[in-house]
């Protein structure tokens, strides 16, 4: 397992579609998630590429800044020219990862927090539950990631963001409204940046240790298997399609089966099997 290490916030950034989960009164559900432990969903009525590119740049980009890179699988959206021509223009690499292998995509891993938490929604309101989008996005950004040991927000703003809890505390003392010289405001500044610079490197040497024991955890359960001529195996379903008009694709099955190994050649470097279907 190769680790995706992230240096700096908004170096790198994840791009996810997930869905449709269930559809609302606004169209078909789609989320669109970012990563660098700071979240953005939004729900769309299309994921057409050039809806997604207007996107990017309306809500994403210019609010806050271009990022050096962006990862993505190889759907369709994203492999087409419009939205590779927006990347372009903008001077962002890019990085593309395997269809249906999430694992590779850091924002996936948001997807499996972000879904349990709509399920628990839509019980109660199951045409309406993309309204909450902003709320989970909110409870994402304020809470201590494990990774980096800091709110996505802390890293992000340099402050914690004020939840509406906070309310039953009583009014906090803006620091800004003591500032009365641009001594005090230059001094405040610099110790701000201290302070972001200090949890920046914290962060990232949280991030390696967290990183390097997911690695190792994965190659621990990782193992080689040996094929042989008359084994049964599932064969990876690589051309999932629609089930039907109401279904999903991502409910299709991601594997056929069975199959038997009938014989093994070896090309070049690799080596490939003959199937034969089991009935």
């Amino acid at each position: 397992m190769q680790s995706h290490v992230v240096q700096s916030p908004w170096h790198t950034i994840g791009v996810d579609l997930t869905g449709p989960l269930i559809k609302t009164l606004r169209g078909n559900a789609y989320i669109f998630d970012y990563f660098t432990k700071w979240v953005e969903f939004f729900s769309l009525g299309t994921i057409k590429s050039r809806n997604i590119a207007q996107l990017l740049h309306d809500e994403v980009i210019c609010r806050h800044g271009i990022p050096v890179k962006i990862v993505f699988d190889n759907g369709a959206q994203f492999v087409a020219d419009v939205f590779r021509e927006t990347l372009k223009i903008m001077g962002i690499r890019h990085r593309t990862t395997a269809l249906y292998h999430p694992q590779s995509n850091l924002s996936e891993r948001v997807n499996r927090t972000l879904k349990p938490m709509l399920a628990i929604f839509a019980e109660h309101d199951i045409e309406s539950w993309d309204i909450r989008l902003p709320q989970l996005a909110l409870a994402i950004r304020a809470a201590i990631h494990e990774s980096t040991g800091q709110s996505p927000a802390f890293l992000m703003y340099g402050r914690e963001l004020k939840l509406p809890l906070d309310l039953m505390y009583g009014p906090e003392v803006d620091v800004l409204d003591e500032l009365k010289s641009s001594e005090e405001v230059r001094a405040y500044t610099e110790r701000l940046k201290a302070i972001l610079v200090s949890a920046h490197q914290s962060a990232r040497e949280t991030l390696e240790i967290a990183q390097q024991g997911q690695k190792l955890l994965y190659d621990r359960r990782r193992k080689d298997v040996q094929f042989k001529e008359g084994d049964l195996v599932l064969m990876a379903n690589t051309s999932r399609s629609a089930l039907g008009k109401w279904a999903l694709p991502k409910l299709a099955p991601k594997w056929i089966d069975p199959f038997r190994i009938c014989a093994s050649l070896v090309l070049w470097t690799a080596n490939w099997f003959l199937y034969d279907a089991v009935l």
